[in-house]
């Protein structure tokens, strides 16, 4: 049983990272919720979930479903933005309720159908979640949800203008990008170019902002430069030679790989993110042998991301709040699928972490018909598994391009710093307003074999 309150709440935008769970056959193994049928007397009822949907809800169908850690399925519900759920039992229905897997799903449908689910396993009964905007923190802190770093501009001021800009006096041009905090990315280019006079034609500029564009040359220098959108002056022109240089550059050997992607920001408020100012950004498919991350004095706090692809496996870092003395790519552990379904994972290493992330997919690439995707992630405690139960019919039901039967095992994340699975939990849905800065994540992803 649940009831659904509507809350005159402000409303955030929000990125959705949570997990999701069922077993294998769920198009033949519906379930109904605990406790639908009797109702003994005198049998009080308790909260066991309490959801604030704080995330945008416009473009998806979104449903949370709750199992308990046997796989039964206590209850489900779609919500919309702005809507509290708080789902409740019969203390009779909830004795043998250890603790909860809870699952949040989205479902997008236009030129693509795109199914996402993500399902957290071991959480407290009585928890209460809410949820924290990227655009408010900055971090994506779930790893099967990976969006294109190239970002498109997102205006938020009516006076803009058109400029071209020019670079010159460039010893051939490795890389540049043009960003701001509140528009992100609005121009960036990680092909080599022999020019050496970089030119943009009709870049849409606020003039109210400041921009920062870094130019890496072929030479292996990297610089920056501040400026600002001219009403006055529509053709912004710029020597290369009077750019800076970055105060600090964090320089890291890579062996042998075939993806590096990395981006140092700064802020200009250490509690309220943003997006920040990009500072330097590598995004590499010709196999680097030297990673540079500069940074820039003065910002009240700094981010580093860091991921590689390497032969067997890919390694990450992310180190937000302050600059990293260097990057320490960690070597592979050994790792191996004892149970790839989704149902009843299981994996063995003898690398230590504190928590993981499981992703199976599936996609449909027909002629004529609807491109389709499936992704289903499991995030989990180091050594504690949990049977994942199935689907409710109405779900399975209302779309049918899940083919849930038809999901693959693709990759597990391991956390490899301090952080607990319940640290993590209580950081990105409980104690939103309580982030703890400097914050250091390291991670290890497995690939399937």
């Amino acid at each position: 049983m649940r009831k659904l309150y509507v809350l005159l709440i402000p409303i955030f935008l929000v990125y959705v990272g949570c997990t999701s769970g069922t077993s294998d056959s769920i198009d033949s193994e519906i379930e109904e919720p605990i406790g639908e049928h009797s109702i003994p007397k005198d049998d009080e009822s308790s909260v066991y979930f309490t959801y604030y949907a704080n995330e945008t809800t416009t473009d998806s169908d979104n449903w949370i479903i709750i199992h308990d850690q046997s796989g039964n399925l206590l209850d489900f519900s779609s919500y919309e933005q702005g809507e509290t759920l708080i789902f409740e039992q019969l203390n009779s229905n909830l004795e043998k309720v250890v603790s909860l897997n809870v699952t949040k799903s989205s479902h997008f449908s236009s030129n693509i159908d795109l199914n996402n689910f993500y399902t957290y396993v071991n959480i407290q009964k009585g928890a209460v979640w809410n949820l924290a905007s990227t655009e408010e923190s900055g971090i994506n802190y779930s790893f099967s949800e990976v969006s294109n770093p190239i970002k498109k501009p997102s205006l938020i001021n009516e006076k803009t203008i058109q400029n071209n800009i020019t670079v010159s006096n460039i010893p051939g041009i490795k890389k540049y990008n043009i960003t701001s905090p509140s528009t992100g990315v609005i121009s960036a280019d990680f092909n080599k170019n022999e020019s050496s006079t970089l030119s943009l034609l009709d870049i849409t500029l606020e003039t109210d902002i400041t921009y920062i564009i870094y130019v890496g040359d072929l030479q292996g220098n990297q610089k920056y430069l501040f400026f600002g959108g001219e009403e006055s002056n529509p053709n912004l022109e710029f020597d290369y030679n009077d750019f800076l240089e970055f105060d600090n550059l964090i320089e890291t050997n890579l062996p042998s790989n075939s993806y590096l992607f990395t981006v140092s920001r700064g802020y200009q408020n250490a509690t309220a993110l943003g997006r920040g100012y990009e500072m330097t950004v590598e995004l590499d498919f010709g196999q680097p042998v030297l990673s540079q991350l500069g940074y820039i004095s003065g910002f009240e706090s700094y981010s580093t991301n860091f991921q590689i692809t390497l032969d067997d496996y890919s390694y990450g870092y992310l180190d937000v709040g302050q600059i990293p003395t260097q990057i320490v790519i960690r070597d592979r552990p050994m790792f191996s699928v004892t149970n790839p379904s989704l149902n009843e994972f299981k994996f063995e290493t003898n690398q230590e972490y504190k928590w993981s992330e499981s992703l199976w997919e599936y996609s449909n690439r027909p002629e004529n018909i609807t491109y389709s995707v499936t992704r289903w992630s499991i995030l989990n405690a180091k050594g504690l598994y949990s049977t994942i139960g199935s689907l409710p019919e109405e779900i399975v039901n209302k779309y049918p391009s899940l083919e849930i039967q038809k999901l693959s095992y693709n990759k597990t994340v391991l956390n490899i710093t301090d952080e607990t699975y319940q640290d993590f939990i209580d950081r990105s849905f409980v104690e939103l307003q309580n982030r703890a800065f400097p914050y250091l994540f390291e991670y290890i992803v497995m690939p399937v074999d």
